[in-house]
């Protein structure tokens, strides 16, 4: 996080739209055409969560246009809550019948 300081000398910053993106593409080397994929992403008042989402999308949104992978689920996590999470990824599965790869 930035420290927004009149002592703050330099900055470093990791790419998070690299970092999202680095994840997707895991993510394909490690499925399969037809696939369904579940996103479920930071929290939506959380500028790096936008970010990360991006660079996954930058990988993942020509797979899901083509249907190489299938977007059977996405949802936001407000607070990077892991109940929130985990009520998502439950609903995710009952709702694709756990066919999430």
């Amino acid at each position: 996080r930035m420290i927004n300081s009149k002592n703050t000398k330099f900055w470093v910053q990791a790419d998070m739209h690299a970092t999202g993106a680095a994840q997707a593409q895991h993510v394909v080397d490690n499925t399969k055409d037809g696939d369904t994929l579940v996103m479920l992403k930071g929290s939506p008042t959380d500028p790096n969560a936008a970010v990360i989402a991006a660079g996954q999308m930058s990988v993942l949104e020509p797979l899901f246009t083509s249907g190489a992978r299938k977007l059977g689920y996405e949802n936001w996590t407000p607070g990077w809550d892991p109940a929130i999470a985990r009520r998502s990824m439950d609903q995710a599965l009952t709702q694709l019948g756990n066919n999430v790869q």
